[in-house]
């Protein structure tokens, strides 16, 4: 019933953001970052992770600068997500452009009934990218921490569930993925930040991929797989995978 509640207002309120044009969502998006970065939302998290990578090489205008455009990042990922409710599956395929050439790796892939492991950044709005490659009859699945709060995974599974991809929850991961590649799924995980505790597979830069990629080839029972390096350019980002 509670989920029931909230998803009125929330369509409603996605329907009008999808009528927009992306150029007033971004507007949108700068007011609304705008208004959390006056409200102290994450501040101090924001300020120390920007000293920590760039702390010695931007001054302290150029540091406020950078903080600036990080809330209005925020905002208009906020309003793209909220949007992602009531995109139509033309307009995943819309939001995406995959090149002639990465289609063809991607089909001969399917084509030889194989699977495949997609890893990118965890950035931006990524979800559109495995609604996209669903609503072009790729069989996709995503690998995904469930929510603390029930509402917001209720909703956020129905959400994946009508964009027609899966979902592979945390517990037993590397044998859920296996299962799911050798069932001809393209599965997707993402790179993030440092997480606590044993969790994931900790990489200290990302010129440590190669290694990152012959660990998951002997764990997943994979010997002879084949790498490729593939860009999805959306209407307002790019996904190197």
């Amino acid at each position: 019933m509670i989920i029931k509640i909230i998803l009125i207002p929330l369509m409603l309120f996605s329907y009008s953001l999808r009528c927009l044009p992306l150029r007033w969502l971004g507007k949108l998006g700068h007011g609304l970052g705008t208004l959390l970065r006056c409200v102290g939302f994450r501040t101090r998290i924001v300020e120390n992770n920007l000293k920590l990578a760039l702390g010695r090489e931007k001054s302290a205008e150029e540091l406020s600068k950078l903080q600036k455009q990080i809330y209005t990042h925020i905002g208009t990922l906020f309003l793209e997500i909220a949007r992602n409710f009531t995109l139509t599956r033309q307009d995943y395929i819309d939001e995406l452009q995959v090149s002639d050439e990465d289609l063809a790796k991607i089909d001969k892939i399917k084509a030889e009934g194989r699977g495949m492991l997609v890893i990118s950044a965890h950035t931006g709005n990524w979800e559109i990218f495995p609604a996209s490659m669903a609503a072009r009859d790729y069989s996709v699945a995503i690998v995904a921490k469930k929510m603390s709060n029930p509402v917001s995974q209720n909703l956020i599974e129905q959400r994946r569930v009508t964009a027609g991809f899966s979902v592979i929850y945390t517990g037993n991961t590397l044998q859920k993925i296996a299962e799911s590649m050798a069932g001809g799924c393209f599965v997707g995980c993402m790179v993030d930040q440092h997480l606590p505790g044993p969790r994931g597979l900790q990489l200290t830069f990302l010129e440590h991929l190669p290694l990152l990629f012959a660990v998951l080839q002997t764990w997943l029972a994979t010997p002879n797989a084949e790498s490729y390096r593939c860009r999805f350019t959306g209407k307002k980002m790019a996904c190197i995978a």
